[in-house]
């Protein structure tokens, strides 16, 4: 996802200008279109930004799914679009999403359907939702769509949580294994040393290297720092160029273990998003464009929006996602079934559910792996350090007997 300034013009006539985040510029120019739009001038804007002072422009998944509740909850008792929002937004006046409704409100008074003016704030409200709000628009069953997508949040919610407690305990063993060997090379190792100066035998070669390493442990502890940072905002930078960040998500594709994981994530996200703007009326295309614009894999990207293609030139959906192998074959050969039948978004719903599967049996596999391995890679380096440090007292024992 690559950030991209526009000039747009409005059907009363009124200049606007801005800034999205947006998959490709044709993806954003075939999205503000859609909305009735007249584009101008897109281009693409080279950001470079230091991480730790970049604004979180994103609300929540947790706010997000309690604004779905509340909303659908609120139309279902009768009230109306304006009349729901303004109650919601009453009580969450002080958060940042309040502050988008009342804005929103304001649109909606002038006559703007919900869906232009939620579309307006891509930085807060994804394209999943706002496509999900056209729907309702048309449909006349508001409620209905977004109580889909309203689902779909959940379950996203909950993989994201699934892959976050995976990934905890193995991080909080690594940064409790830096603090142990800090504080041993800082003030435990330098007692030896000087406990060692008096010696007039010579010390181990083992015991020099790492006395000479904790000689110098600031200053490798300090390059060590700047290198990572170095590295990370390298990273930040060529993962904001559309070139640098399709290789950078080819690369984490491929990486053992990890791959399969990062790959069958994107399956789910793409086969739920499907399965959810189907069900709820969208149209196949209208669908898959706005998968593009939702996933975070431009590896993928690149396919959905090549089947996409595909799809608009006539082509099956079956034959366009083994064509450029958006899905492996055996989702294909179900989607496949799904579209003889006519039960496209139930068959997506049975795709995720089995990836989702398969996704939960990986994770499992690789904590079973990682923390044991963890543990002994921690247990092996420490007792390495203490029998170095021990050794010239193992050769003054020798020497005495």
């Amino acid at each position: 996802m690559s950030l991209y300034a526009y000039k747009i013009l409005t059907e009363n006539g009124e200049v606007r200008q801005g800034e999205v985040v947006s998959a490709s510029a044709d993806a954003l120019r075939q999205s503000l279109m859609e909305q009735g739009f007249l584009v101008q001038k897109i281009s693409r804007k080279h950001q470079f930004t230091v991480p730790l002072l970049q604004r979180r422009r994103h609300i929540s998944l947790d706010e997000l799914i309690i604004f779905n509740q509340e909303l659908i909850a609120l139309l279902r008792a009768g009230l109306t679009i304006p009349e729901s929002l303004t109650l919601i937004q009453g009580q969450a006046e002080s958060s940042r999403l309040g502050q988008y409704l009342k804005t929103i409100l304001k649109e909606i008074k002038n006559g703007v359907s919900i869906s232009a003016a939620c579309a307006q704030y891509p930085d807060v409200f994804e394209k999943l939702f706002v496509s999900s709000l056209r729907t309702g628009e048309k449909t006349g069953d508001m409620a209905g769509v977004l109580e889909r997508y309203k689902e779909y949040l959940i379950k996203r919610n909950e993989l994201k949580k699934k892959i976050a407690q995976a990934l905890a305990y193995p991080v909080f063993l690594l940064i409790t294994f830096s603090v142990i060997m800090s504080v041993m090379f800082a003030f435990v190792v330098p007692r030896f040393v000087a406990l060692y100066a008096d010696f007039s035998t010579a010390m181990p070669t083992a015991t020099q290297i790492l006395f000479e390493f904790v000689k110098h442990f600031p200053f490798y502890l300090a390059a060590g720092a700047v290198s990572l940072v170095l590295v990370w905002l390298t990273y930040r930078y060529l993962n904001s160029t559309d070139e640098g960040g399709y290789k950078i998500d080819y690369v984490k594709c491929k990486l053992p273990l990890f791959g399969n994981i990062y790959v069958e994530q994107t399956y789910v996200q793409i086969t739920r998003t499907l399965a959810t703007l189907l069900h709820a009326g969208t149209s196949l295309v209208q669908a898959m464009r706005a998968v593009a614009e939702s996933l975070n894999n431009r590896v993928y990207i690149r396919k959905i929006e090549t089947a996409t293609r595909l799809v608009e030139e006539g082509n099956s959906l079956a034959n366009a996602m083994s064509e450029t192998a958006l899905l492996p074959p055996r989702a294909v050969g179900m989607i496949k079934v799904g579209e003889a039948t006519g039960g496209l978004d139930a068959m997506f719903d049975s795709v995720t559910q089995f990836y989702e599967g398969q996704l939960d049996i990986r994770l499992r596999k690789l904590m079973s792996l990682i923390e044991p391995a963890l543990m002994l890679l921690m247990g092996f380096l420490v007792g390495t350090v203490i029998i170095v440090m021990y050794l010239p007292i193992f050769g003054m024992a020798n020497i005495l007997q």
